[in-house]
Order: structure tokens, then C-alpha cells, then sequence
């Protein structure tokens, strides 16, 4: 009994000890623990009010559903693989996944940088006007006045600088448990990523819409060649009837406006910047700087040194 008593008394001595030695570190070295930190938080706040805020435009969206198109759909679901002499998989096709494979693809977004004249506004903006509302553009990239990039038209940007510029802006998530895409875009105008996200998605369905057309009206004229061809009775109306369903095909595509992605939740022009999170970034740094510097004044009291601001010695000396 006594001998446990000792042990807790040991522990609680230790204890007492430690908290001791933490004070005494604290107090002894505030200035180096406290003082520096602190400073050099007030530097990187300032910092922080000098980066560029940067705004983000989001949607939301569902992938409508779409059983198997064109002649690979034609022959899986007629038979008719023996006659056209062709071998095609089944299932359905899956119009979402296709969707968002186009988005992220290199000529899709290629294509729409340059239908939406927009590279000014993604390789040469710098910030944003918000009481003219208007996008402040770097003089040194481009020449707004003459309307030309400053270094001349070898300065002007590839394809490809273009491309992983506007995906460095954009970001694609599909949620796996309800199947709805996030799409999102940033921008140092919320004015623009919000009309380019609504552009992209209108882009994308006119795309696929205008895809699913001619893919349709070419399963036509080979199915009225086969029509033609042809003069069995019960075959024929096979044809007839798969003819029917590519009609039905062009008439869903012209009169879907929103033929690949429905809008669940459509963009706005963000009040509250993305980026950057100022109050995040001071907190965080201030914490760093702390655990660093309470690391280097321990360091300093093993060695023996002691923290002094008088001007006739050195500020830390032995």
C-alpha cells in the first residue's frame, strides 16, 4: 500500500515538475515563443490580402438514361446480325459516363474555348473590377486597346496551354450513391465562371445531341438500303419497326433541350470568394510558427542560452 502511495506521489512530483519547466519555458523565452510568431502572422496576413480572390460556380446535375442507339443498338436488340453480317456487343449505352468522358476530353474543351472565344479571359485575366465589373486583364499578356497579345503571335497560347489552363479551373465529381455529377468552375469573376459553367453544359448536350442525329439519320439510310434490298415480308417489318425507333431517337434529340445532363441545381455568380481562405491560412500559419519556435527556444535553454532585447548585448546570448 505504502509503496503505491510513493508511486503516485513520484507521478504527481513529475507532473509538477513538467508544468514547472513549460512555464518557466514559456515565460523565459514569451518574447521568442510568442512575439515572433505572432509578428510573422501579421506578415502573412498582409500577404493574404494581397492574393487575387478567385470565384467558384458550381451545378448540379442527373444524367438522363438511354437505352442503345444506332446500328450497334439495331442489331443487339433485332437479330438481324446474320443479315448485316456484323458482330456488335450488348447493353445499353450509358449516356452520363459518355457525358463526362466528353467534358474532360481534349478537343471537347479545345473546341469550346475557341467557339466561346474565351481565351483572353483564361490566359491573361489577373483579377477582377467588381464595381465595373470587368475582368482586369495583365497589359503584359495582352493588348486590350489594339486587341493583340503583347509579345506577338508567338506568345499567343497552344492548344494545349490553353486546355490545362481551363481544366486547372474546372473539377468533375460524380457522387457513386446517387449518380449526380457536381460540376464546377473558377475564375477571378463570378460573373464567368457562372456563364461558363452554364455554357459548358449547354455545349455538351448540343454536342452529343448533334452526334446522336447524324448517327440516327445514317442507321435511316442504311436501314431503308436494307429495305430495299430486301423481299421478305416478316424482315421487312423488323426493319420498318427499327426504323420507327431511330425516328423516335431524332425527335427525343430535337425536343430535349437538356438532352444529356438535366440542371438539378443551376450555377450562380458566387457572392463569397473561393479562395483565398484567409482566416485558414492565418490561424494555420500562426499555430506553425508557434510550434516552431517553442521547438527553438527549448532548444536554446538545453544549451544554455537566454532570450534578452537589450541593445548593448546580443539579443539571445549564453
Amino acid at each position: 500500500m505504502s509503496d503505491l502511495i510513493e508511486d503516485n506521489q513520484e507521478e504527481n512530483d513529475s507532473l509538477k515538475n513538467t508544468l514547472s519547466e513549460l512555464y518557466s519555458l514559456l515565460f523565459d523565452y514569451k518574447k521568442i515563443i510568442f512575439l515572433i510568431p505572432f509578428l510573422l502572422s501579421v506578415i502573412t496576413a498582409a500577404f493574404s490580402l494581397s492574393i487575387t480572390a478567385i470565384y467558384e460556380s458550381q451545378t448540379t446535375l442527373a444524367a438522363n438514361s438511354q437505352s442503345s442507339s444506332g446500328l450497334s443498338g439495331i442489331i443487339n436488340n433485332s437479330g438481324l446480325a446474320a443479315i448485316a453480317g456484323i458482330t456488335a456487343s450488348s447493353g445499353n449505352r450509358n449516356l452520363g459516363a459518355e457525358g463526362i468522358e466528353i467534358l474532360k476530353s481534349r478537343k471537347f474543351i479545345t473546341d469550346f474555348i475557341k467557339d466561346e472565344k474565351i481565351l483572353v479571359n483564361l490566359m491573361a485575366a489577373e483579377g477582377w473590377d467588381r464595381d465595373k465589373n470587368e475582368v482586369i486583364i495583365n497589359p503584359d499578356v495582352y493588348d486590350i486597346k489594339n486587341k493583340r497579345w503583347t509579345l506577338g503571335d508567338d506568345s499567343i497560347p497552344s492548344d494545349q496551354e490553353a486546355y490545362q489552363a481551363f481544366v486547372n479551373k474546372m473539377s468533375l465529381f460524380k457522387d457513386v450513391k446517387t449518380g449526380f455529377v457536381t460540376l464546377k468552375v473558377r475564375h477571378f469573376s463570378p460573373v464567368i465562371a457562372k456563364e461558363w459553367t452554364e455554357k459548358l453544359i449547354n455545349s455538351l448536350n448540343d454536342y452529343l445531341r448533334e452526334v446522336d442525329l447524324v448517327e440516327a439519320e445514317k442507321t435511316i439510310s442504311f436501314l431503308d438500303k436494307l429495305l430495299s434490298e430486301n423481299n421478305l415480308l416478316e424482315v421487312n417489318n423488323s426493319l420498318v419497326n427499327l426504323k420507327q425507333q431511330q425516328i423516335k431517337i431524332i425527335m427525343n434529340a430535337k425536343a430535349r433541350e437538356q438532352y444529356v445532363f438535366r440542371v438539378l441545381d443551376p450555377p450562380i455568380a458566387p457572392e463569397k470568394r473561393f479562395s483565398p481562405k484567409r482566416t485558414q491560412i492565418v490561424v494555420s500559419s500562426g499555430f506553425i510558427f508557434f510550434c516552431i519556435f517553442f521547438l527553438f527556444a527549448y532548444i536554446l535553454k538545453q544549451l544554455g542560452y537566454r532570450e534578452n532585447f537589450s541593445l548593448k548585448r546580443p539579443w539571445i546570448f549564453k
